[in-house]
């Protein structure tokens, strides 16, 4: 499965076919499995924390590794794993539960229960709820802390007893929950469910930035409102004094730069100028009217 450096100025190191490694090119390389080393297919698809079970005794599949779970989806960490080895796989609008997965009756050592939950997007921020929350009071803890898109990590709130999480909003780039128990026997366990969500300003399953975000650091320039959320269109509605896609444009009739003036006459185009010139609208506008023939005045009220 390879090539040997032989001969007089040969250095007797195999250079190993794709596939291989090893000093003797007998083991398979990293992301290929099997008697054959055959290359493992990709497991992107399947999302955060899955990998290719590799090496000659692998079976290429794709597999949770560091994970509880090594089915369908990779949803719940094992205990006192790393913390950078327990990353939840969470979709932008996906509603997701987690649950401690040992009962808290039946632990026969303090155990720390860690799952993080994390988006390489800036843009997102949390839902955290339980749906049941049976600890023991003053015993056993479930805290939750939020690291922040610069990695600045603070403690969120901490829980204990019959009263869990339920917050409706989290800013933040990860979410980790640490289940902190003794070896008491406590009573129950717990079922939290949590869901990912647009920040506002920001829209659709990837969270794109409404019109207006990036020029003015404002949704619709801050003269309307955006359809945004994850379900939202990312379309604005603008205020009456504006239009345009970004509502960043005088609506018709209104100039100067606010767009707070209306044409001699009236907004309505059939009102402008007494319905005999043109107004010199717009954001760079003066107001002023061009009369039609015959017509005259600020308004163009007057005809000869």
């Amino acid at each position: 499965h390879g090539v040997c450096s032989d001969g007089k100025a040969g250095t007797g190191q195999c250079e190993c076919d794709e596939g291989y490694t090893g000093a003797l090119c007998s083991e398979c390389g990293a992301g290929f499995f099997g008697s054959n080393c055959t290359a493992c297919p990709s497991c992107d698809e399947y999302g955060e924390g899955w990998a290719c079970d590799d090496g000659k005794s692998g079976t290429g599949q794709c597999r949770c590794a560091g994970w509880l779970s090594e089915a369908s989806s990779c949803n719940a960490c094992a205990y006192k794993l790393e913390v950078e080895r327990c990353k939840h796989p969470a979709g932008i609008g996906q509603s997701l539960t987690l649950t401690g997965s040992v009962s808290l009756s039946s632990y026969s050592d303090n155990m720390v229960w860690t799952h993080v939950i994390g988006l390489p997007h800036p843009h997102v921020y949390y839902t955290l709820t339980s749906t049941s929350f049976e600890t023991e009071s003053d015993y056993d803890f479930l805290y939750v802390y939020k690291t922040t898109i610069d990695g600045t990590s603070s403690l969120v709130q901490r829980y204990s007893g019959t009263a869990g999480p339920s917050l409706s909003r989290i800013d933040a780039a990860t979410v980790t929950i640490v289940m902190e128990t003794d070896y008491s026997l406590s009573p129950g366990s717990f079922t939290l469910a949590y869901t990912t969500q647009c920040a506002e300003g920001y829209f659709g399953s990837a969270c794109q930035p409404c019109p207006g975000v990036l020029d003015t650091g404002y949704a619709c320039s801050g003269y309307g409102v955006c359809s945004d959320g994850v379900t939202g269109t990312g379309v604005c509605s603008c205020d009456a004094s504006w239009r345009g896609l970004s509502c960043d444009e005088c609506a018709e009739g209104r100039f100067g730069a606010s767009c707070a003036s209306v044409c001699p006459g009236g907004q309505d185009i059939a009102r402008q100028c007494s319905g005999h010139g043109n107004c010199n609208d717009g954001r760079q506008g003066d107001g002023r009217c061009s009369c039609n023939a015959d017509y005259f005045g600020r308004a163009c009220a007057g005809s000869c």
